[in-house]
């Protein structure tokens, strides 16, 4: 998701022109159909903060940047952020990600996917770049690798979105580990339930909340 919303909208990077000098700005607006394809907008603003700004690395050698503010807000998340281009090259980070992966910013900066999630290798990119052009948000399972070499599960929402006519992958990347353990404790709790019923020598009746049986 992002901000909370799924699928039913895309994300847009604005570019916000106001006395000659140019501000980014994150939104949304709604898919109109599975193959509708992001574009990049250029808006007015009718006021201009004076604020710092954050760089973006670009393969060319140049940066992009955006408003301090906007910085801050994404490392206030508690959802790992990834900015990544075409070729797989991450291009920005939150600070969740450094804490959760256990590397610093420069570290991952200088990183491709498959470094992080081994399972990714140039077909794999390849295949999920073209879905995501396609479908323009996928909400998906994998395994990252943490600088300790510990495999955490995640629950990844990636973006496809434009901004100077160059197309970026906006990852929204949940650690979901206590989910994971939470779900292996109760299969193996149902397990146990199974096992039960069928060697014992005792009749096993099951009733759901409302008291309704459910099986025997």
């Amino acid at each position: 998701a992002i901000f909370g919303i799924r699928h039913a909208y895309t994300p847009v990077i604005a570019v916000c022109l106001d006395g000659g000098q140019e501000y980014l700005v994150i939104g949304i607006r709604p898919i109109k159909s599975a193959s509708a394809s992001a574009s990049r907008t250029t808006i007015r603003a009718s006021s201009a903060l004076n604020m710092s700004r954050l760089e973006i690395h670009t393969d060319r050698g140049d940066t992009v940047d955006i408003p301090a503010i906007l910085s801050f807000a994404l490392n206030k998340v508690t959802e790992s952020i990834f900015l990544i281009d075409a070729s797989s090259h991450i291009r920005y980070v939150n600070q969740e990600c450094c804490r959760t992966l256990g590397y610093s910013q420069q570290e991952l900066l200088g990183m491709k996917v498959a470094d992080i999630d081994p399972s990714v290798d140039h077909q794999v990119w390849h295949d999920h770049w073209q879905a995501l052009t396609t479908e323009i948000s996928l909400t998906f399972e994998s395994r990252h690798l943490s600088k300790q070499g510990k495999a955490l599960p995640v629950e990844i929402n990636a973006n496809y979105v434009e901004y100077a006519g160059t197309a970026y992958n906006l990852a929204l990347v949940r650690d979901i580990t206590t989910r994971k353990n939470l779900q292996a404790q109760l299969e193996a709790s149902e397990a146990k339930v199974r096992d039960l019923e069928q060697h014992a020598p005792d009749i096993f009746i099951r009733y759901d909340r409302g008291s309704r049986r459910n099986r025997s």
